[in-house]
C-alpha cells in the first residue's frame, strides 16, 4: 500500500512536472515569438533611421547648394546695382552735354538770326549804295 501511494505520489509529481515544462514550453514559445516581432521591429527601425540619416544628409547637401546660389545671387545682385549706377552716371553725363547741346545750339541760332538781320542791313545798305550809283 504505502509503494502504492508513492507510485501515485509519483505519477502525481510526474504529471505536475510535465504540466510545468508544457507551460515552459508555451512561455517560451511566446517570448521567443516576441522576440522576433522585436528584432524585426528593430531592424525595420535601423532600416528608418539609415534612410532617415540619408534624407538628413541629401537636406545638407541641397542647403549647401542654396546657401552657395544665394551668395551668388547676392554677388551678381551687387555687380548688377554697380552697373546700374554706372549707366545712370553716364545718362546724367549725357543729359549734361546734351543740355550743353541745347544751349550751344540755341547760341548759334541766335548768332544766325542775329548775322541774319544784319546781312539784312548790309543788303538795304548795298540797295542804296545801288540805287544812288
Amino acid at each position: 500500500e504505502e509503494v502504492s501511494r508513492l507510485a501515485t505520489k509519483v505519477n502525481e509529481a510526474t504529471q505536475d512536472i510535465q504540466y510545468l515544462v508544457e507551460t515552459i514550453q508555451e512561455d517560451t514559445s511566446l517570448v521567443l515569438e516576441d522576440m522576433e516581432k522585436s528584432t524585426t521591429e528593430v531592424v525595420t527601425g535601423t532600416q528608418l533611421i539609415r534612410q532617415t540619416q540619408e534624407i538628413l544628409q541629401g537636406l545638407a547637401v541641397t542647403s549647401e547648394n542654396i546657401d552657395d546660389y544665394l551668395q551668388q545671387i547676392t554677388q551678381n545682385t551687387g555687380e548688377q546695382t554697380h552697373a546700374s549706377q554706372q549707366i545712370n552716371q553716364k545718362i546724367h553725363e549725357i543729359a549734361d552735354i546734351s543740355q550743353n547741346t541745347s544751349s550751344e545750339a540755341e547760341n548759334v541760332v541766335k548768332s544766325l538770326h542775329d548775322l541774319v538781320e544784319e546781312m539784312k542791313v548790309l543788303q538795304i545798305s548795298v540797295e542804296k549804295f545801288r540805287l544812288q550809283a
